[in-house]
């Protein structure tokens, strides 16, 4: 697999790091926030037609925003853990599987390196599968998992924005003039969707892009062509119904956030903080048949996200066209604070392009899922099956959701500069996919063989008995 190149970097970084410390005195913090399940095209400021997110539209144009950035995974867990260890989800020993195995102690997280260089360090997680047994603990003096709503269906323990809110605010008070680093996820998004009554909704007279329909309720949590059982809410079964309840959801933690940024206003002001925020993957709304769903496959759908950094010298009203990894969130928050980078990460830091202005590396950007990998280059996005379709073995039934999965062969994608993409008939650009694909397959050995090692090594989660139960009830616990 190719290395990022580095050698602008050098310069700049001097000079970024310079300006960030100029005030050596006045501590430095991060605040990384992660939403689950957000795809960035539901953003009013990637373009979205809806104000869903008129706050966190506001709080972006004072920093840095990044068009085309990609999760590396189309799940929670290997994505986060990708953030967390700053390798992609074959590198690191949670894998490609949900929750079943964890992240082992013999990784080195960004939580324990700014532990172990004298930041507080705190985490507030609304997931079952991202608590306390997952690894996702490792560095953090203070891990809230403490999920104390359900999930309308399956009964699934989470945490609503604005109680997780609450904590994070508290917890940042807590810190007081202390240098720190807190992960705040948010859950909100996740289905199934049921926002409170009192988040605005949106005109009911809107268009349904593609057209408004009837579907019916899965057997299974996949959404292949049904909602998915654990979706459904009352009598609801018109597609309008479950995009506007999502859309809601979204318009939920736009709400709560905007309490969360008006409590950093004063460190953001002196130049001492930065914000970070992210998700860890998108969610269907009927790409490739697949409904109110994710993690069968590395469409758009599911790996565009959005990415943002506010404060810390960070040019502001800035949108940058190139695509990048989320888990570049690893080696900027590092470079931000003036630690040293681990060797084997496989993301470059962008503090540099993010005080200078300069435009990061161009270097592929790769995506994986049990199903599918893809890779970003060149201005396009091409994704494949890892399996070949003749397979059945392999396509019986996703390790992810316990349902339906299905080849969906290869796509290749125009990424247009602003956000937006058009579908490109492979015939017509045989040069460039044959490039992609070279990329593509020197990644999925690298990959294969990484997987393998940590395969053998694994350590599957311990859960509580009733954790159990309701992580199998989910699709993460075999």
């Amino acid at each position: 697999m190719e290395s990022p190149r580095r050698p602008w970097r050098v310069v700049l970084l001097a000079i970024a790091l310079a300006s960030a410390c100029s005030s050596q005195e006045a501590p430095r913090s991060v605040v990384l926030i992660t939403v689950d399940t957000l795809r960035a095209d539901h953003l009013s400021g990637m373009g979205y037609e809806r104000k869903t997110t008129p706050a966190l539209d506001v709080f972006a144009r004072r920093g840095t925003r990044f068009d085309w950035a990609f999760s590396t995974c189309s799940y929670t867990v290997p994505s986060h853990a990708s953030m967390m260890v700053g390798r992609y989800s074959s590198f690191h020993s949670a894998g490609l599987l949900n929750g079943q195995q964890r992240l082992l102690a013999t990784e080195t997280t960004l939580a324990e390196i700014l532990r172990d260089a004298g930041w507080r360090t705190a985490a507030i997680v609304s997931n079952a599968v991202l608590g306390s047994g997952s690894g996702f603990e490792q560095g953090f003096e203070r891990f809230d998992d403490e999920l104390p709503d359900r999930e309308l269906v399956r009964r699934m323990p989470e945490r609503r924005a604005h109680a997780a809110v609450d904590r994070a605010i508290a917890q940042i008070r807590s810190f007081g003039d202390q240098p720190y680093f807190l992960w705040l996820h948010l859950q909100d998004p996740h289905g199934p969707y049921t926002p409170p009554a009192s988040t605005p909704g949106f005109a009911s007279s809107e268009e349904v892009p593609g057209g408004d329909r009837r579907l019916p309720v899965g057997r299974d949590f996949s959404g292949y062509g049904a909602i998915p059982a654990y979706q459904v809410v009352g009598s609801e079964r018109r597609y309008s119904d479950y995009r506007d309840r999502y859309d809601r959801e979204i318009r939920t933690v736009d709400l709560e956030l905007a309490r969360l940024f008006g409590s950093l206003e004063g460190a953001i002001g002196q130049g001492r903080m930065l914000v970070i925020f992210t998700a860890d993957h998108g969610e269907a709304m009927g790409e490739d048949g697949f409904f109110f769903s994710h993690g069968h496959s590395v469409g758009l759908d599911q790996v565009h996200v959005p990415l943002f950094f506010v404060g810390g010298g960070v040019a502001a009203g800035r949108r940058v066209p190139v695509p990048v990894s989320n888990m570049s969130v690893f080696a900027t928050v590092l470079e931000f604070l003036g630690q040293s980078l681990p060797e084997r990460i496989q993301a470059p830091g962008l503090f540099a392009s993010l005080v200078s202005g300069e435009a990061p590396p161009a270097g592929p950007v790769y995506t994986e899922s049990h199903t599918q990998r893809g890779i970003a280059a060149a201005g396009h996005y091409l994704r494949r099956d890892r399996r070949p379709a003749t397979d059945t073995d392999f396509w019986r039934v996703s390790p992810i959701s316990d349902g339906t999965i299905v080849p969906l062969g290869r796509e290749l994608s125009r990424l247009r500069p602003r956000g937006g993409h058009a579908r490109r008939p492979l015939g017509e650009a045989t040069s460039l996919v044959t490039g992609l694909e070279r990329r593509l397959d020197a990644f999925a050995r690298s990959a294969e063989e990484a997987l393998g090692f940590h395969r053998a090594r694994a350590r599957p989660r311990e859960l509580d008995p009733a954790l159990r139960e309701e992580l199998r009830a989910l699709g993460y616990a075999h």
